[in-house]
């Protein structure tokens, strides 16, 4: 049986030459500057240092990588809600001209509620807009600066492309990142039958990332500029919409209509581990988004909650409809068993 989820293998089926609806194209056009780093981490952290920001305001639920590429500046945390939308009636009262405030765009979705309205008021601020989750959110980009992570979509090892309508720093001469070998490991291995070889290089690979100047590899780029943006995008949401009517009951926004691209299609579980394990059994291989949140639980139960329940579900451009399918019927029969 072949796997499902994990790591993307190298793409070697791409057009030979760089196409017009590429990632790359998707990402950068209309925008005056594009600067491009070993990851987003690096970019952001050179953006913080670029503009002067003396302090940024993070989401609750957030990865530790931007803590660690915004640890120079003094931080802020901001509550988002039980739909990962964002409090911002609490988040305006707190804001100060000159803070930078980072949102990100979950599981590819843009944010909803008054916060759009919030960032078109308050322009004494720098908006960015993390897209890591994001490859078309189905609304225009609503941040200053836009961060994107190539590797979440497509089988690279490194990059964080920042576009802007202002000047962005640019980074060392110099690509400073990993080399794709789980990604080719994972080629290798077509039906994903023995992730003892390709998971711990993966592994390897993601701890060495670091806030540096380098930028992104020539390799990434000439993938993203052949990788089409309009197939990734449209695979991905055939692919959540046969989630979303299937486990409407478990999904964490059970109304969506999926009009976006998604990362993973998240759902919320009592036992996230329990079947994320009960699952890899079956060799579906699902992420948790995220199990290690960096900021206090006293302060953010909402979030360090859902960061316990949270299981998101593979759905991406590798898979089709029967794919879904048996992870649909995985799933029901889990429960049906008592993994909740």
């Amino acid at each position: 049986m072949s796997a499902i989820g994990s790591v993307f293998p190298t793409p070697l089926n791409l057009p030979i030459d760089a196409i017009d609806n590429s990632l790359w194209q998707g990402w950068t056009a209309g925008w005056r500057h594009v600067s491009s780093y070993s990851s987003a981490r690096a970019a952001l952290a050179a953006l913080l240092r670029f503009k002067g920001i003396q302090r940024i305001w993070l989401p609750d639920f957030c990865c530790t990588a931007l803590v660690e590429a915004a640890g120079h500046v003094e931080m802020g945390w901001y509550e988002t809600t039980l739909e990962l939308d964002v409090s911002w009636p609490i988040l305006a009262q707190a804001l100060r001209p000159g803070d930078a405030v980072l949102a990100i765009d979950y599981f590819g979705r843009a944010p909803r509620s008054g916060f759009l309205d919030l960032v078109r008021a308050q322009r004494d601020v720098l908006w960015i807009e993390d897209r890591a989750h994001a490859l078309n959110p189905g609304l225009p980009a609503w941040g200053d600066i836009v961060l994107y992570s190539p590797r979440k979509f497509l089988g690279v090892g490194d990059g964080g492309v920042m576009v802007s309508q202002s000047p962005l720093p640019d980074p060392s001469p110099t690509p400073t990142a990993p080399l794709p070998i789980a990604q080719s490991q994972r080629q290798l291995d077509p039906e994903g039958l023995r992730p003892d070889r390709w998971f711990p290089a993966f592994r390897t690979q993601e701890a060495a990332f670091c806030v540096d100047d380098g930028r992104m590899s020539d390799l990434t780029k000439n993938f993203l500029q052949r990788a089409d943006a309009n197939a990734i995008s449209a695979r991905r949401q055939a692919n959540g919409r046969v989630l979303a009517a299937a486990l409407q009951d478990l999904a964490l926004w059970p109304t969506d209509p999926i009009d976006y691209a998604p990362l993973a299609f998240p759902i919320c579980v009592a036992d996230r581990d329990g079947l994320a394990q009960a699952l890899a059994e079956q060799r579906i291989y699902c992420a948790k988004h995220w199990t290690d949140l960096p900021n206090d639980p006293a302060l953010f139960p909402v979030a360090h909650s859902l960061s316990a329940h949270i299981l998101s579900l593979p759905c991406d451009q590798r898979y089709d409809e029967r794919d879904m399918d048996r992870i649909v019927t995985a799933i029901r029969a889990l429960h049906a068993k008592g993994a909740r």
